[in-house]
């Protein structure tokens, strides 16, 4: 039982310490199962940093500030990177919350220049990772990151900028071949929900979302709950439980 124990937290996790592996190796697979998932719901979300700049003071800028601005926003990506770094490898914060955050982190494919963003959006990852893949999808479909990385702030009902619901159906969800150039045209779907340049998202409630786009001084109005359901329709309803399938994966060699 203890090498599927320590199978089981390679696979769900990044292994055990010595300290861990003595007060585990003797656990059935169903108690280590449990302590996981149980572990993972009590882990706090991220804290975000706080920027002390607006829109108008973003405009006003001369090259010279910009480009300073871009070096401290690169300085803290990295620094959020090695912190997710450090916190996959301390036994004291969850292996499989993280190794699942790291799993659809490196799925929904995204790069955050913004340190803010970034953070906002690992803690959007943590959010959902281990829960239901249809609400994961909507929510990165509002991340500020993913939005600004797939130009859907560019995205307007009479001119659809295509590029994340062609993400979305290829790479996100169901794949080549499982999708028509209708579903794509059905990106303005997605027009209600944008992002400024600072990475605050605006979204609406109800079926019709009705947002002021600031960066253009646009409003835009989109009815969504039809068109969603159209776009995601083939999405995957029901996966296999994440605690059946670490159950079969500690089994496997």
């Amino acid at each position: 039982m203890s090498n599927k124990i320590k199978h089981l937290y390679w696979r769900a996790g990044f292994g055990l310490s010595p300290k861990e592996w003595q007060q585990r190796q003797n656990w059935t697979i169903q108690q280590a199962v449990d302590a996981l998932f149980a572990e993972a719901k009590k882990i706090k979300p991220i804290p975000v940093p706080v920027r002390d700049l607006d829109l108008g003071a973003l405009r006003q800028m001369d090259k010279k500030e910009a480009a300073e601005l871009l070096k401290k926003e690169r300085q803290l990506v990295a620094q959020q990177n090695i912190a997710w770094v450090q916190r996959m490898a301390n036994p004291n914060e969850n292996s499989l919350l993280e190794r699942m955050t790291f799993f659809w982190h490196g799925h929904f494919a995204c790069q955050s220049k913004s340190g803010i963003l970034a953070v906002t959006q690992l803690n959007t990852l943590r959010e959902y990772a281990l829960g239901n893949f249809r609400d994961l999808v909507l929510a990165i479909a509002k991340d500020p990151s993913m939005i600004r990385f797939l130009n859907n702030q560019q995205n307007r009902k009479d001119s659809p900028n295509e590029n994340f619901a062609r993400e979305l159906m290829e790479l996100f969800t169901i794949g080549r071949g499982h999708y028509t150039e209708q579903d794509i045209k059905e990106a303005r779907a997605f027009t209600g929900w944008s992002s400024t340049v600072l990475g605050n998202s605006f979204s609406g409630s109800g079926s019709t979302i009705l947002v002021r786009k600031p960066l253009w001084g646009r409003k835009v109005i989109s009815t969504v709950t039809t068109s969603l359901t159209l776009f995601l329709k083939n999405v995957k309803q029901q996966i296999l439980s994440l605690e059946k399938f670490i159950a079969i994966l500690s089994t496997k060699k």
